[in-house]
C-alpha cells in the first residue's frame, strides 16, 4: 500500500477494477494491454492537467518515483494469486 492509502482509496480502486474488469464479464473479456495503458494514461493525464504548474511538477516527480513500487506490487500480487491462468493482455 502507498503512504495515504485510505478506505476512500479502497473504494476507488474497487469502482476502477469493476469499470475494467466488469464482474459479470466472461472471463479474458478485459480489454488489451495497449488499450488499457492508454486509457489510464488518459485519465491521468487529464487528472493531472487540472492542477497548476507546480503541482503538475510535484505530481510528475512523484510517479516517476513510483514506477519501480508499481512493478514490484504488480508481481507480489502475481505471486500471491498464485494463478495458473494469467491474462495476456497483448
Amino acid at each position: 500500500m502507498y503512504e495515504g492509502d485510505s478506505d476512500e482509496v479502497e473504494q476507488l480502486e474497487k469502482r476502477i477494477i469493476a469499470a475494467i474488469f466488469p464482474p459479470d464479464a466472461p472471463p479474458g473479456q478485459g480489454p488489451s494491454m495497449q488499450v488499457l495503458l492508454s486509457a489510464l494514461t488518459h485519465v491521468l493525464s487529464f487528472c493531472i492537467a487540472m492542477a497548476c504548474p507546480d503541482c503538475r511538477k510535484r505530481i510528475g516527480r512523484e510517479f516517476r518515483k513510483r514506477v519501480p513500487e508499481i512493478i514490484s506490487d504488480a508481481n507480489r500480487l502475481a505471486a500471491y494469486a498464485k494463478r495458473d491462468e494469467h491474462l495476456h493482455l497483448h
